[in-house]
């Protein structure tokens, strides 16, 4: 009684050689070692989609930063009362959403022009987030009812400028490998 070979066997058999896959046989003239000589995926658009899938979660944080901040100035902006907390909470959710936008398209875009405007406001935010962060600082010092609102609200500033700095470093690479991707800075032929 003969038992079933694989295909393998049978192939090794007949004295051919049969990839590792078992899919065929294998090329003549080579032996597997070559593979450090195949193609490869050139680095920048390895960066290009390392660049994406950051923007892409800098996005989502950005989108926690516009909750927390709406979420806790709440109170402030609901009162009505026109002062400066009022102004600083309003321009923080503005610039926090306008973020959360851009940091989305960037991530989506296929182009320069997307991750440039991502990195100039990135830049525009992380400066509102600090100015925002430290008025509630200096508000949470004063013995007010809601010293503790302010403080949550230096915590989630604090992150957004964080994100503004993570997002900033992920726009410049893609910028950088949409440049590379063209050849140079100014889209020129490849040398």
């Amino acid at each position: 009684s003969t038992l079933p070979r694989s295909r393998r066997q049978v192939a090794a058999a007949r004295g051919r050689q049969e990839m590792s896959s078992g899919s065929g046989p294998r090329a003549r003239g080579t032996d597997g070692s070559d593979h450090k000589f195949r193609q490869r995926v050139e680095s920048h658009y390895t960066i290009m989609s390392d660049s994406r899938q950051r923007l892409a979660l800098v996005s989502k944080c950005h989108a926690c930063h516009l909750a927390g901040t709406v979420i806790l100035a709440l109170p402030t902006v609901a009162s009505m009362a026109l002062d400066v907390r009022m102004a600083v909470d309003v321009a923080a959710c503005l610039a926090a959403g306008l973020a959360t936008a851009y940091a989305h398209a960037a991530g989506k875009s296929s182009g320069v022009s997307q991750a440039q405007r991502y990195s100039q406001l990135a830049c525009v935010v992380a400066a509102v987030c600090l100015m925002a962060s430290g008025y509630s600082a200096i508000a949470s010092s004063t013995a007010d009812q809601r010293s503790s609102l302010r403080l949550g609200l230096l915590a989630v500033h604090a992150f957004g400028v964080i994100v503004c700095g993570l997002g900033y470093r992920a726009a410049t690479r893609l910028k950088t490998a949409f440049e590379s991707a063209k050849g140079g800075p100014r889209g020129g032929a490849r040398k």
